[in-house]
């Protein structure tokens, strides 16, 4: 053992030697570290002309499937506007009454009228068609390739790697493609979200028939059932509930792309939110964003306990019949009082209806009455940067001086075959051959199209964020460990963290940095550092009580024990908290791009405002793959130190 340590630490001696070598050698010859002018290639001008190929030759059918769908989400804004919004809270209040109980539809109802009192009605209904003609696209594309995989190893296995890649990769690169299709507006916007959003109730589907019982399935077959009554009456239906749970998943993540396509022309709260944060209008986007979380939050609960409701208790399937299937997914059992309650319920609504369309006072959210906070944050906001200023420039100043600054310059002075080969060492040693060639060739690929500086920059973004992340998340995180008190102030703060869009608070970034790298970096911070905290604090109380007694009954202080037993043991939830961090580090720092952050992100957003598609596939594919090989040395890394 101690051989086999001895010969792989010389290795990596060897290893530096060589680099450092081979460094000044490069540096004395050269001199500039940058991948070489006359080795790159840019591939603008194939992609531009294949984007206008495609677009001119398939447009027969592009644009007519572009103005269908234009059109049906028009109209379905439309029929939701003419709704009253009164009869529509009621017809939602009732509902989550129904499925959940009375704290979910006091909720929602109590959430939806202060939406209508922010005046956000409007914006939160095309919000709503949006999302639904997505979702219901998603689930009629996603369940049928969810039953092939489920019933094809080979199909799943193709499947595979697209749903990886569709959900790794960051949601600014989708709207590349989306825009060659169908252009700036609301079809780009529905195709970007059906794609980031259909990859959860494909799996769950694919899962859920794949879990169903064999016995069940042979005795239905054994009673002369054919493959479609097989897969209708008995694998369908007792998947039912992973399905719904799919739907639900594929619901929030269908949410969080609400901002991402107001890039590419989607109305609605996104929207509001993108305005404020161009204006650096905090208060605005605080308003705007609270009404998404508000909105996700009564979408998510409702969805969830459909699913949960639908679920068997015994674990057989339930019976069925063909005309209640569909509202029994609502949890109606079908007894006198569930048609009683459905027959009151529609009558409820018709009744506000024809209030509301009657009653000129009820048909709309009286102006007068309309809610609004953001000048007391604005003026907040605007006390922060008075009386703060000194210590936000301060801070502005250490992390650029002794953060970005050295790191960029050491990744540009660093020559460029040192750094693929230091990459690719690092990727051999930690996650094997397969991902140590490709990050050689994706590194290749980067600095052949052009974006070598730009992605040294959105790295060494990453690698400050992340630092300062994990710097501040570990410690906060035991802190929690050991109070019950500060894990309870933190959980909401750190629930806020995670589900405000990072949107809302981009302007309170700038109005406190400014805009720059620096405020990219607090923005990532703030994004990425939750799950340190989370999974450091669940870690260390997963640690068995009696192993820590026992280190202190061997005199161990509680320094000691927490050093030498408690964060050994906790080793594993504390590495996938780094690695989460890493991963939500990288797909902020793209998004960093809006607050003036460069790199790639700034990039892939100078394409879309010019409509330049080979510009944005080359700094999108830049970007997958600084991702890809960030999370694999990572990964590796994790388990390493766990063994």
């Amino acid at each position: 053992m101690h051989r086999v340590l001895s010969i792989r630490h010389d290795a990596h001696a060897w290893a530096i030697v060589v680099g450092l070598c081979l460094t000044i050698i490069y540096k004395l010859g050269v001199g500039d570290g940058t991948f070489p002018e006359s080795w790159q290639y840019s591939l603008r001008e194939e992609i531009d002309d294949f984007a206008d190929w495609l677009s001119a030759t398939f447009a027969f059918i592009l644009n007519p499937v572009g103005d269908a769908v234009d059109a049906g989400l028009r109209k379905l804004e439309a029929a939701l506007l003419w709704m009253p919004g009164i009869a529509v809270i009621i017809a939602v209040f009732l509902l989550a009454l129904r499925v959940s109980g009375p704290t979910l539809a006091l909720f929602s109802l109590l959430s939806l009228s202060y939406i209508g009192g922010m005046g956000l009605w409007n914006s939160t209904v095309a919000t709503v068609a949006l999302i639904g003609s997505s979702v219901v696209a998603a689930a009629l594309i996603g369940i049928p390739l969810g039953v092939c995989a489920a019933r094809s190893d080979r199909f799943e296995g193709l499947l595979r790697p697209l749903l990886d890649a569709m959900q790794t990769m960051p949601t600014f690169v989708y709207l590349i493609p989306v825009l060659v299709l169908f252009g700036f507006g609301r079809p780009s916007a529905v195709l970007a979200t059906i794609i980031f959003a259909a990859p959860p109730i494909i799996r769950l589907t694919n899962l859920g028939i794949r879990r169903v019982s064999p016995e069940a399935v042979d005795a239905a077959r054994s009673f002369g059932s054919t493959s479609r009554q097989t897969l209708y009456k008995v694998q369908l239906p007792l998947a039912k509930p992973s399905i719904l749970m799919g739907l639900n998943q594929t619901i929030m993540m269908a949410l969080g792309m609400v901002i991402i396509v107001v890039l590419i022309g989607a109305p609605g709260l996104g929207k509001d939110v993108w305005l404020a944060t161009k204006r650096v209008d905090v208060g605005l986007g605080l308003e705007a964003g609270l009404a998404v979380v508000l909105l996700a939050i009564i979408l998510d609960r409702i969805s969830y306990a459909i699913s949960q409701r639908d679920a068997p208790r015994d674990g057989s399937a339930r019976e069925s019949s063909p005309f209640p299937t569909t509202f029994r997914r609502l949890g109606f059992s079908w007894s006198p009082s569930s048609w009683w309650y459905l027959g009151m319920s529609a009558a409820v609504v018709v009744v506000c209806v024809v209030l509301g369309r009657s009653v000129e006072a009820l048909s709309d959210f009286p102006r007068p009455a309309w809610i609004h906070f953001r000048e007391p944050v604005n003026a907040l906001v605007d006390w922060m940067n008075v009386h703060l200023g000194t210590i936000t420039n301060l801070i502005h100043g250490y992390v650029f001086l002794y953060g970005l600054k050295p790191v960029k310059e050491l990744l540009l002075w660093m020559p460029w075959p040192v750094l693929i080969l230091v990459v690719a060492w690092l990727a051999y040693t930690f996650a094997g051959r397969r991902i140590a060639v490709f990050c050689v060739l994706g590194m290749l690929y980067i600095g052949v199209v052009g974006m070598w500086a730009a992605a040294a920059e959105t790295f060494s973004l990453v690698a400050v964020a992340v630092t300062l992340s994990v710097a501040a998340g570990v410690p906060l995180g035991i802190l929690a460990s050991r109070s019950d008190l500060l894990s309870a102030i933190l959980r909401p703060i750190l629930d806020t963290m995670q589900t405000l869009p990072a949107f809302v608070y981009l302007p309170l970034v700038i109005m406190l940095f400014k805009t720059g790298p620096v405020a990219g970096v607090v923005a990532t911070v703030v994004y990425a550092m939750p799950p340190a905290v989370r999974l450091t604090n669940l870690g260390i109380r997963e640690v068995p009580f009696e192993t820590v007694e026992a280190a202190r009954s061997f005199g161990s202080s509680p320094l000691q024990a927490l050093l030498k037993v408690e964060l050994p043991l906790a080793l594993p939830a504390v590495m996938l908290g780094i690695n989460q961090t890493i991963i939500l580090g990288v797909g902020m720092a793209v998004y960093a791009s809006l607050i003036g952050a460069p790199g790639l992100g700034l990039e892939i957003l100078e394409a879309i405002g010019r409509f330049d598609i080979g510009w944005g596939f080359e700094s999108g594919v830049s970007v997958v793959i600084l991702a890809i090989i960030i999370d694999r040395i990572t990964q590796g890394m994790s388990r390493s130190r766990i063994r």
